[in-house]
């Protein structure tokens, strides 16, 4: 099952990893351009609000390590988020999607092993996902922005924050995926999620004050800019990450054991 599992998602991951690192340096490479319009003062007072609402500043722009952690890592954040819902999602739901769990569950194996082959073999993809982009990603980009005030330690705590968003939403979807197992298409779903979390985001950040709504949204549980540079992490949110990752995927082992099987 877990090989199984592995090979069935191996494409659309590989997919996945060409458009994060596609999207990241062509992001890049505008870098410069963009630095030069941004040190227009009437560009800067002009786009305030849209920044404000995507909880980025002004100081994030002065550096190529700054702009990456605020705008480029931004985009790629929910690009990734897309990636963990649908992969979550996708594995638990395909078989009452096809009406093939009859066959599934009649191997000799419990639904709970095959529940863990499905989690472990997704759970590689992501962490090859996040592994491979940061690798590709960090000598590239110190190359096309032309400078090294990107540390190494830096860009290892965005992996860090990307695997931790990657956890939450996959479980998410894990959940989503044995709950909602009328869904026709993985797809919308997905994205309604991803887009209704990032919606609170912009919410939130409009504000200009931390209020409650920053514990409903996993994206606004890491500072990325104070992460890259201060290297400090918000232990409350960590937790709270962890803490949902852990109840999804519990609660969809316990509906995933129980959960009749569709008849034809």
């Amino acid at each position: 099952m877990f090989a199984f599992e592995i090979k069935a998602a191996r494409k659309v991951t590989l997919g996945w990893v060409i458009t994060l690192i596609t999207v990241t340096l062509m992001l890049m490479a505008l870098y410069p351009t963009f630095k030069d319009a941004m040190d227009n003062s009437g560009i800067m007072d002009s786009l305030g609000d849209a920044f404000k609402l995507l909880g980025l500043h002004a100081d994030m722009f002065g550096t190529p390590a700054g702009y990456f952690a605020g705008l480029v890592f931004l985009y790629i954040s929910v690009c990734a988020s897309i990636q963990a819902i649908m992969l979550g999602m996708r594995v638990m739901h395909k078989e009452w999607r096809d009406k093939t769990c009859d066959f599934l569950f009649s191997k000799p194996k419990t639904r709970l092993s095959i529940y863990a082959a499905k989690l472990s073999a997704t759970g590689l993809l992501l962490l090859c996902t996040t592994g491979v982009y940061f690798i590709v990603t960090v000598p590239m980009t110190m190359l096309i922005a032309d400078t090294t005030d990107i540390s190494i330690g830096a860009f290892g705590r965005l992996a860090i924050v990307m695997l931790l968003l990657q956890l939450v939403f996959w479980a998410i979807g894990v959940l989503a995926g044995v709950v909602f197992h009328r869904v026709k298409a993985v797809l919308p779903v997905s994205l309604g999620i991803v887009f209704a979390f990032f919606a609170l985001r912009m919410i939130e950040s409009s504000g200009g004050e931390t209020t409650f709504i920053s514990y409903l949204t996993p994206f606004c549980y890491f500072n990325t800019f104070d992460i890259t540079f201060k290297g400090s992490f918000d232990a409350t949110f960590v937790a709270l990450s962890l803490v949902i990752a852990a109840a999804c995927l519990a609660a969809g082992a316990v509906i995933y054991r129980r959960k009749d099987i569709p008849t034809v």
